[in-house]
């Protein structure tokens, strides 16, 4: 959004302040007991959760998952939502031979979701139409690694090769990136503490302050005269 209102004019008196998050319930959680409910208290569990939709880009996930799973038959997946590419993505799931590997949670109250999210070892994610990159947040609030297709929102948030990776829109890259975590135990523990660390710019707490603190100076501002001229765009 800075960038386009940097097209349009405005470049000064600009500040941006992403969603926050309450970061308590994701340090709190535990994904022990749906662990052993699902009967994976042993697995490599990759856990990624938004709506089920073909915007979100699903259809790659389960490719790359399919081609991890190949290699590996001891990981599973969790996918935590629900939506109407449901059905279509459960018949997928069959046809590549992942019905008891892939388990479709759906939709589950927001106050279970970190528990959902700490049963993974591996936060992975696709979608392409992201804006704020809200899931990958409370993932990494989780102390999860994480591993998504490089798009607008998911790389506002991580930084590739600093606190998870970034890969092309592709399950095979996407499967590469997932294999390189889930092989390496101090990779992973890297990018889980790196992601712990990052993730307290993001609490709500602070945010909120800094948002109050934007208005307080927009009222200094209005009182002693300082506004920002705009060029009106004619609509052709």
């Amino acid at each position: 959004m800075t960038e386009m209102l940097a097209k349009q004019g405005i470049s000064s008196q600009v500040t941006t302040i992403p969603t926050g998050i309450d970061l308590e319930p994701f340090r709190l959680a535990n994904g022990s007991a749906l662990r052993s409910l699902f009967g994976w208290e042993s697995k490599k569990v990759l856990v990624s959760v938004g709506s089920l939709a073909e915007e979100k880009n699903w259809m790659t996930l389960l490719d790359a998952c399919a081609r991890v799973m190949d290699e590996d038959r001891d990981v599973r997946l969790l996918l935590v939502g629900d939506g109407p590419q449901r059905e279509e993505l459960e018949t997928h799931t069959i046809e590549l031979g992942l019905t008891g590997q892939v388990k479709f949670a759906g939709k589950v109250p927001f106050e279970q979701v970190p528990s959902y999210l700490k049963v993974g070892d591996l936060f992975c994610y696709a979608s392409t139409t992201e804006t704020q990159g809200l899931v990958t947040l409370e993932a990494m609030a989780a102390g999860l690694p994480v591993v998504a297709v490089d798009a607008t929102g998911t790389r506002d948030v991580v930084v590739d090769g600093v606190n998870g990776w970034l890969t092309e829109n592709s399950s095979l890259a996407l499967a590469e990136g997932i294999k390189k975590i889930l092989d390496g135990a101090e990779l992973r523990k890297f990018f889980a503490d790196k992601n712990t660390e990052q993730i307290q710019r993001y609490d709500i707490r602070l945010l909120t302050l800094r948002l109050v603190e934007v208005y307080e100076q927009a009222e200094e501002d209005q009182a002693a005269g300082r506004t920002i001229q705009v060029e009106r765009l004619t609509r052709t």
